[in-house]
């Protein structure tokens, strides 16, 4: 799961097959009088080398490098391919002594051409392949059976592997990073971003770890860490398309799509064939566009409201929203929906404001003074309900009292009419 840039690789070709010559300053180096013997030798080598490597005939191809680094000590393309080399030459058997030599080349290639993004990247991962060599031969192994596993889509048997060399060596990152990587396949993304969290503690120089958890991060909406992480991998990888087209996928989400067209731009010229990158950054293109349209429409939504004209302001809020949902446009609209008396389309509008940022201290403020009203509303009426209820059972009562007193007035004079007319 891991890769070596192979920009120098196209040079050295181009140079076996005559479309360039060394560099002036690499014929500057060599003495007057037998440059022209010499430069021959000089610029086939690396032709001759490349041609070597692509047959894994690696003991030749280093013969080769070493014979132009010979001739053009500064030859910083060649010093690289030779550490490209040594990594490919150390993944036959894990060899630390070649993962060694391949960050003593590329640090010298750097030297010469400090911050050469590709350099940069193949010595980092050198730096990766050498912390791998020094786990043990059984922990490698089973290493190997995951990302065989992995590689056939039995991401459980990949999982069970490489949980294996987690097991014989809990600091093997590379292990903790592809088991994170089939995590993912199979949706388990808690696992995953945990097993990310721990490979880019035990292999800090892995740029795609960082970009890997960045990804993560970003997923679950935490943005701000995700482009902290991706700035980590940059560093590391500073070649890295999907780098890029992963911090344009962040600024994209933050909806600051300058940024984001700018990366996708620039992963692009990297990798100009990749379909993905070229269907985001129309995305993006699209959404810059709606946005400053929706603008438009939020500025003309926020003057009608200093007008007063608050339906101006829906209508125009409306199509605002549309085009780019912002926490100011649904704040406005509530405010608009509010002097209509509309409260319940006001609060629902707060709502959406605060679910786009739930720190919007106006928003949370103006929706608690309409809840707040719409409490004491409810309050006072039912105060009122139940002072109405108490007047009503009062007059009940009253009347009850006085059916009461002429029931027994009735009675009363009943019983002594009857009372009478038995005395007589």
């Amino acid at each position: 799961m891991t890769s070596i840039s192979r920009r120098g690789a196209v040079f050295a070709a181009a140079i076996a097959a005559g479309a360039l010559v060394a560099p002036p300053a690499f014929a500057q180096t060599a003495p007057a009088k037998p440059a022209a013997a010499k430069a021959a030798p000089a610029v086939r080598a690396p032709g001759k080398a490349a041609t070597a490597r692509t047959a894994k005939n690696y003991a030749e191809a280093l013969i080769a490098f070493n014979e132009a680094v010979t001739a053009y000590p500064k030859y910083a393309r060649a010093i690289n391919q030779r550490g490209i080399v040594h990594i490919e030459r150390g993944r036959l058997n894990d060899s630390f002594q070649e993962y060694n030599a391949a960050v003593e080349d590329y640090d010298k290639a750097l030297a010469i051409d400090p911050g050469n993004p590709d350099y940069v990247a193949n010595r980092n991962q050198a730096l990766v392949s050498q912390q791998d060599a020094t786990m043990s031969a059984e922990a490698r192994a089973a290493n190997k059976r995951g990302d065989a596993a992995y590689t056939s889509k039995d991401y459980n048997g990949a999982v069970a592997a490489y949980s294996d060399a987690i097991q014989l060596e809990p600091g093997f990152g590379s292990a903790y990073f592809s088991r994170g990587v089939t995590y993912l396949n199979l949706n388990d993304k808690t696992k995953a971003e945990a097993d990310m969290v721990q490979a880019v503690k035990l292999i800090p120089d892995s740029g795609l770890a960082w970009q890997r958890l960045a990804g993560m991060l970003s997923d679950r909406g935490q943005n701000a860490a995700a482009l902290a992480d991706i700035k980590k991998s940059l560093e590391l990888t500073p070649n890295s398309a999907i780098a890029f087209n992963w911090r344009g996928i962040v600024y994209s989400r933050l909806k600051n799509y300058p940024r984001a067209i700018a990366d996708y731009d620039r992963a692009l010229v990297i990798s100009p064939d990749d379909t993905v990158i070229a269907q985001n950054r129309p995305a993006s293109v699209t959404a810059q566009n709606n946005l400053a349209a929706g603008g438009a429409r939020a500025q003309a939504g926020f003057a009608a409201i200093g007008r007063k004209d608050w339906n101006g302001a829906i209508t125009e809020l409306n199509v605002a929203l549309q085009l780019a949902p912002t926490k100011e446009s649904y704040l406005n609209r509530a405010v608009a929906y509010e002097n209509l008396g509309q409260e319940n389309a006001a609060i629902a509008d707060y709502d959406r404001a605060l679910g786009l940022d739930p720190g919007y201290a106006l928003a949370a403020q103006y929706k608690n003074d309409v809840v707040a009203r719409q409490r004491q509303r409810a309050a006072a009426e039912a105060a009122r309900q139940q002072a109405a209820q108490q007047a009503e059972q009062a007059r009940l009562a009253e009347i009850r009292r006085r059916d009461d007193a002429e029931t027994a007035k009735i009675i009363g004079d009943t019983t002594r009419a009857i009372l009478s007319g038995l005395g007589n």
